[in-house]
């Protein structure tokens, strides 16, 4: 992301330029995965916000955003958060994220529109990063949340991040799967309006990933330069500001009842 994306794109006039910035503020804070548990089940979900308290979050910001009006200089971007292989059959009731506002005008003055989806495997994703093959569910506003209050500060305390989430349809998720989890913010028509950036954790782990079509940028995407489209994970892309590549997504979910149905 650094190498490849980072570059080209900081011609281009965004509240922040970039996909994923480095920082150079730190805490070093680090902290134990958590998981939602469900009363005598195993690991339920998973949580990458953490509490409150342990904001705010020096860490990076990731641009996750649909363009529905893709024209010149614009271009569609993905990060999402994948749970490992899970072993207990589970139903998904919400997902959430803490949505970053690096503008000078409160969140709420810009009409986005939300996204989330699922995917059942790393190849679901990396094939069509724009719609899940599990869900693809499209909403006008958070179902929960709050984007008037801050939740933390990210990006060096440069950004103010909100806590938002949604009431998903519920889905069935199966042992031996690892699924993604993504929330994209949809506008239709980027030009004067601030992308939408995923915070990073604090958390210590290893599971953001991230696609990008670039193909409706001439001045980002061009031959022999950065390619038009691509797709990897965070951590791999040359480090973030806790340096774990990890976006902060949490995803809430029930254990199925062994034997029967959920």
């Amino acid at each position: 992301m650094k190498k490849i994306l980072f570059i080209a794109v900081s011609s281009l006039l965004l509240s922040v330029s970039a996909f994923c910035q480095t920082i150079t503020t730190s805490t070093g804070q680090t902290a134990t995965r958590a998981f939602v548990t469900a009363l005598g089940g195993g690991p339920i979900g998973f949580d990458f916000i953490g509490s409150q308290a342990a904001w705010p979050g020096y860490g990076n910001v990731f641009t996750s955003t649909y363009d529905q009006d893709v024209g010149q200089g614009e271009y569609t971007l993905e990060v999402a958060a994948a749970q490992q292989f899970i072993t207990t059959k589970q139903k998904v009731l919400k997902i959430s994220t803490v949505f970053t506002n690096c503008s000078i005008l409160p969140l709420t003055a810009y009409n986005y529109g939300w996204m989330v989806n699922i995917w059942d495997s790393e190849n679901s994703f990396s094939s069509n990063p724009w719609a899940g093959n599990v869900l693809s569910q499209s909403f006008s506003q958070p179902t929960f949340g709050d984007m008037q209050n801050v939740f933390g500060l990210t990006y060096g305390t440069a950004c103010d991040g909100y806590l938002v989430g949604f009431d998903i349809t519920p889905q069935v998720l199966l042992p031996g799967k690892k699924y993604f989890f993504a929330i994209t913010a949809v506008a239709n028509g980027m030009q004067g309006v601030p992308y939408g950036l995923i915070a990073e954790s604090y958390m210590n782990s290893s599971l953001g990933y991230y696609a990008y079509d670039l193909t409706n940028a001439p001045s980002v995407c061009s031959p022999g330069g950065v390619p038009c489209t691509g797709y990897g994970t965070i951590a791999s892309t040359g480090g973030s500001g806790y340096g774990n590549g990890t976006a902060a997504y949490k995803v809430t979910a029930i254990q199925c009842p062994p034997g029967r149905n959920c």
